[in-house]
């Protein structure tokens, strides 16, 4: 049996900071963060927009209407657990109701990521609006 050994030298002259144009690649923590998972990318963004102090103005660039800091969402759960997730939640803010797997709450944005990090929680998101006209 041969054995083929490959050695592969890179050089690295001229790569140090900044000599190749890599002063325009954003740095791991410059990179936008993602969120969590289990709730939506608008929820996500609310989040981040809080966190700037820009909630309302972000709310009001779309459908998110706020009460004093706090959103309405739709938390569905794992099947068979939407009364355990609303006893959950209504530590986190103000349960309106439960139908099947989904909890409909009021809160706080600053309790958005505990609330999806019930573990009966699958995802959380904004209610889905219909206009009286559709509705028709």
């Amino acid at each position: 049996m041969t054995t083929l050994l490959v050695v592969v030298s890179l050089s690295i002259a001229g790569c140090t900071s900044n000599q190749d144009g890599g002063e325009n690649l954003p740095s791991i923590a410059e990179e936008p963060e993602k969120g969590n998972v289990k709730l939506d990318g608008t929820l996500n963004q609310l989040i981040r927009a809080e966190q700037r102090g820009e909630a309302e103005e972000f709310a009001r660039q779309g459908i998110i209407e706020l009460v004093d800091g706090s959103v309405r969402v739709m938390i569905e759960c794992l099947p068979g657990h939407a009364e355990e997730v609303a006893r959950a939640a209504s530590a986190f803010g103000i349960v309106e109701l439960t139908y099947r797997d989904w909890v409909q709450a009021v809160v706080p944005i600053t309790n958005l990521t505990a609330l999806a990090d019930i573990p009966s929680v699958s995802f959380v998101r904004l209610p889905w609006h219909t206009s009286a006209e559709e509705a028709e």
